[in-house]
């Protein structure tokens, strides 16, 4: 298990431009092949590289767990083709969220088990998210804010979210998920851990200015060790 500290086009926020899962990582082009090696060493993925209506933004844009990819409508016809292709190679489910509130890993917060949404998702989008990932899906948002990605990481082993996240809420989300729930912060205290921090149970991937009690944290809470 590895967690690695590495910056995206020069920015910490490697959650803004990398989507994972157990098996599969989404990353855009435009890094060196010893960054792409590195990151899919540490996540121990596959890496298929990909942009979403042209923008690297890939974490912001798509959502993903083992069953299913989430892409937002802003996806032109070739890239939506390609992750068809992704998704059949690695027996997931594909499907283009035509909602308002299309930045799918902004407004979605999942793993393996549950996970939850943007409460203004609208319901038919919401049961074909839940059919996409095979999971059950929640409307909710958490210390008021509702693009619920952004506040979090879970994977199968852990969660990690915003220090302001309280008890009651913790709570809810490890009822719903199964997982023991933390708070912390990451990229020299960063609440939004979404799009500071990648992970699943084999790795993690953070910017290379969080602090050494955050890289410490990231590990407990993720299990990774």
């Amino acid at each position: 298990m590895s967690l690695i500290q590495r910056d995206l086009f020069n920015s910490p926020y490697s959650g803004v431009f990398c989507a994972t899962s157990e098996k599969l990582t989404l990353l855009p082009p435009g890094l060196l092949k010893e960054e792409y090696e590195e990151i899919g060493k540490a996540l121990d993925t596959e890496i298929e590289i990909i942009t979403i209506g042209g923008s690297r933004v890939i974490g912001s844009l798509i959502c993903l767990n083992d069953n299913g990819i989430v892409c937002s409508n802003i996806a032109n016809e070739r890239e939506r083709e390609k992750l068809e292709e992704i998704a059949k190679k690695n027996k997931m489910n594909f499907m283009i969220l035509e909602d308002r509130n299309n930045a799918a890993g902004n407004n979605l917060l999942v793993n393996n088990n549950a996970g939850f949404c943007n409460p203004q998702i609208t319901i038919k989008n919401r049961n074909d998210i839940e059919e996409t990932l095979k999971i059950k899906i929640i409307p909710k948002d958490f210390i008021e804010i509702e693009t619920v990605g952004m506040l979090g990481c879970f994977s199968p082993s852990g969660a990690l979210v915003h220090p302001d996240i309280d008890e009651e809420d913790r709570n809810i989300m490890k009822d719903t998920i199964g997982i023991e729930i933390k708070n912390g912060t990451v990229a020299f205290g960063m609440p939004l851990i979404g799009a500071g921090l990648v992970c699943n149970s084999k790795g993690g991937v953070c910017g290379t200015n969080s602090t050494g009690i955050e890289l410490g944290h990231v590990e407990e809470s993720m299990h990774l060790y």
